[in-house]
């Protein structure tokens, strides 16, 4: 199935067990959302928030390349497909908008979690950083 269209991801076992029990589960959306336009990926994240449980957890990690040439030179390096600049911002309304609460310390960078524990901001660093965020169904 295609993880852009959540009904879909869900109704294939053993996803349609895990969300059919009723319990918490935690999905992890690492790394994808970026090869998509903001719209969309508050629609993937919005469809998934829907169906899972109250209680489960929604992970969300994004890269966020910045305008450098030297990011340019990256993303054209490594990806043959289109990666969005998204911003902290857009991934905080993705959660939010999906009516998720957002975990503390909310949208970071995750250079910031050695060892689980949240460190002091760290400067970005080009061609930029990769944020993180959980979101929490009540």
């Amino acid at each position: 199935a295609d993880a852009g269209r959540p009904a879909e991801v869900l109704a294939v076992p053993p996803a349609a067990g895990w969300v059919g029990a009723g319990e918490p589960v935690c999905l992890i959306l690492g790394m994808a959302l970026h090869f998509t336009p903001a719209q969309t990926a508050a629609a993937i994240v919005a469809g998934y928030a829907g169906a899972l449980p109250g209680g489960s957890v929604i992970a969300v990690s994004v890269a966020m390349p910045d305008n450098s040439p030297q990011a340019d030179r990256l993303l054209a390096m490594f990806t043959p497909a289109r990666v969005y600049r998204h911003m902290a911002e857009d991934v905080a309304g993705w959660l939010e908008g999906a009516g998720l609460e957002i975990v503390p310390p909310g949208v970071r960078d995750v250079r910031l979690l050695p060892g689980g524990v949240w460190t002091p901001e760290l400067p970005p660093r080009a061609p930029g950083v990769t944020v993180g965020a959980l979101g929490l169904k009540r």
